[in-house]
Parts: C-alpha cells; sequence; structure tokens
C-alpha cells in the first residue's frame, strides 16, 4: 500500500464520519420540525446544538405551541425560556407551560 491510497482511503473515511455526524445530529431534528410545520432552519439546530440544549424539546415544544395557537412563536424565544430555566425542565411540556406562563404575564 502506497502513501498516495492511504491518504485517499484517509479522506474517504473522515468524510463519511462527518456526513454520518451531519446526518445523524443535524438533519434529524430537522426533518422532524419540517415534517411539522414549524420554522426552523439548519442553522438553527446547529447553534440549539452549540448552547448546549435538546434539540428535541425546544422542536417538540414548537410543535406543541403551534398546534395549540396560530400565533408562531419563534425559535430564539424558547431557548431563552429554555436557558433560564434548564434545570427545571425536564420534558417538553415543561418548557411549554413556562412559555404560556410568560406570554399570559405580557
Amino acid at each position: 500500500m502506497d502513501i498516495k491510497s492511504f491518504q485517499i482511503g484517509f479522506f474517504v473515511g473522515a468524510g463519511a464520519i462527518i456526513f454520518l455526524f451531519f446526518v445523524i445530529f443535524l438533519m434529524k431534528p430537522l426533518i422532524r420540525a419540517k415534517a411539522s410545520g414549524t420554522k426552523i432552519s439548519l442553522l438553527d439546530i446547529v447553534f440549539i446544538k452549540l448552547r448546549g440544549l435538546n434539540a428535541n424539546i425546544v422542536i417538540d415544544t414548537m410543535v406543541t405551541l403551534l398546534h395549540r395557537s396560530e400565533k408562531v412563536v419563534h425559535v430564539n424565544e424558547i431557548e431563552s425560556v429554555y436557558l433560564a430555566n434548564k434545570n427545571s425542565i425536564i420534558t417538553a411540556e415543561d418548557l411549554v407551560s413556562l412559555i404560556e406562563q410568560k406570554k399570559k404575564e405580557k
């Protein structure tokens, strides 16, 4: 095996790993969100992951709020409530309750 074929194999393998990371960690939440009718971008999901938030909880919250009311709640509002109350949120329903409570206070 020469060095050239090793380099090609290395880059193909690295590309496959990056592709799998992209599909598993970023596209799966995006597909779930789009299938549910929410307006969220791939970049939003990347930022959710970088902030250390659970993307599934954020997406489930967006879907629940979308189906409960006609008013669209932007992902930034959901993230800010989630970050402020991260230790007390276990499920999407917890986050939905906090967001609805916040909206009533306004």
